[in-house]
């Protein structure tokens, strides 16, 4: 069994090297082609390059990571078969909401309080039921970002309100969050040997930028008892002094590559380098992307030709012009080059909840006889997707007028 790491700053690369590795037919012929991504975006361009490039793509499964690595835990005979629902956010906030009002009097708590009442009047209900799915959701990072701290707190270290809250959540039963079920799983693949059962003989990681570290030490584990292909996304050669864009905007993706750098010294790794430099570095993006791919440290500013359109900002007065100025841009991208095609575009917003509306307005909504632009918008708000939970909250408040705080059932 071997694992293999490619490392690339252009994703096509990647490919290349992912359409060498799934080229090969696995032994057995029914047997799934296991691709882990990072995203549905990114599930969606990985099958179209692929079915671009083979022909034929059918049979492939492409979870994330986190379904991957419960897949790998639930392969360990000391740990349960799935994950016990006590520790999904979506059930945790709701134990949270039934814990917290009981612990509202007690000083560590003091902060909480404060925050889901004012002064002798019941607890705000909505509050609580956001303030629930936030420290679930906190909880969840904890267990992969800072698992030595959740350890500690089930061993009984700490006294503020967020480790009492856990204890009392979790401190009875023997610890079965990720953390301890990565422990046991890594302690299972260094005992036996042979190919793992339930997966097939090869897997392969591909594009991820950013990776917990528990992540990363159960999928390592198990490439002792399976072929284990991981392309990773590298904007700047191995050994270099990072760019200061990369710094400034890279921090996480700087830190998983040390993880992997640090755990990939210790074992048998091939380590393939795929780094291309621009083709055409004349333009101001291909620089900022040479420069980057280089360590490159000068600071000086870049001349930037007006004619240069490989990298544009456009003063809009508002969202809705935004969109209407995207739009015609993109109709222009679309004329000029007629290789171009929808697939081959992403669209990226710091809030899509906000720009929906109007992206459905500008893109659909055209004069008879324009051409029209396909489009689908995702990494929307769960509230914005299914109206249900807009009435589910206006329920809550209407509760939380005039009640005491309720008492929420065991989840």
């Amino acid at each position: 069994m071997t694992m293999r790491v490619t490392l690339s700053n252009r994703l096509e690369l990647l490919l290349d090297g992912l359409v060498e590795v799934v080229g090969e037919p696995l032994s057995a012929p029914l047997q799934a082609e296991v691709v882990v991504v990072s995203s549905r975006e990114m599930q969606r361009w990985v099958s179209l390059r692929l079915c671009d490039r083979l022909g034929v793509w059918a049979n492939g499964e492409l979870p994330y990571p986190r379904a991957f690595v419960d897949r790998l835990l639930a392969l360990c005979p000391d740990n349960e078969a799935e994950p016990p629902a006590r520790y999904t956010p979506e059930v945790m906030s709701w134990a949270i909401a039934k814990a917290l009002p009981d612990h509202l009097a007690e000083p560590a708590f003091g902060e909480v309080a404060t925050f889901l009442r004012q002064g002798d009047e019941p607890v705000d209900v909505r509050k609580l039921v956001q303030l629930s799915e936030r420290v679930a959701d906190c909880f969840d990072q904890y267990v992969a970002y800072r698992p030595a701290l959740v350890d500690g707190w089930q061993q009984g270290q700490g006294d503020d309100w967020q480790a009492v809250l856990w204890r009392e959540l979790h401190g009875a039963a023997r610890p079965e969050h990720l953390a301890a079920r990565v422990r046991r799983f890594v302690a299972f693949c260094q005992q036996g040997a042979g190919p793992l059962e339930g997966l097939p003989p090869r897997v392969s990681l591909f594009g991820l930028g950013v990776l917990p570290e528990l992540y990363l030490e159960a999928i390592i584990a198990a490439a002792a008892r399976l072929d284990l292909h991981l392309f990773a996304f590298a904007p700047s050669r191995p050994g270099r002094e990072p760019h200061g864009l990369e710094r400034s905007l890279g921090e996480l993706g700087l830190g998983f590559r040390d993880q992997l750098q640090a755990r990939l010294a210790a074992a048998e790794v091939e380590v393939v380098e795929r780094f291309e430099a621009p083709a055409e570095p004349a333009g101001a993006l291909a620089r900022i992307q040479l420069s980057v791919l280089d360590g490159d440290q000068d600071t000086a500013p870049l001349p930037v030709d007006r004619a240069d359109r490989s990298f544009a900002v456009h003063c809009c007065h508002g969202p809705m012009r935004e969109v209407e100025v995207l739009h015609d841009q993109l109709l222009a991208l679309f004329d000029e080059d007629p290789s171009l095609r929808p697939r081959d575009v992403i669209v990226m917003a710091p809030d899509m909840d906000r720009y929906a509306p109007l992206v459905a307005a500008v893109f659909d909504q055209r004069p008879r006889g324009a051409p029209t632009i396909p489009f689908n918008l995702t990494d929307r708000a769960s509230r914005e997707q299914y109206p249900v939970i807009e009435s589910l909250e206006a329920l809550l408040r209407v509760v939380g007028a005039g009640s005491p705080p309720p008492r929420w059932s065991t989840c």
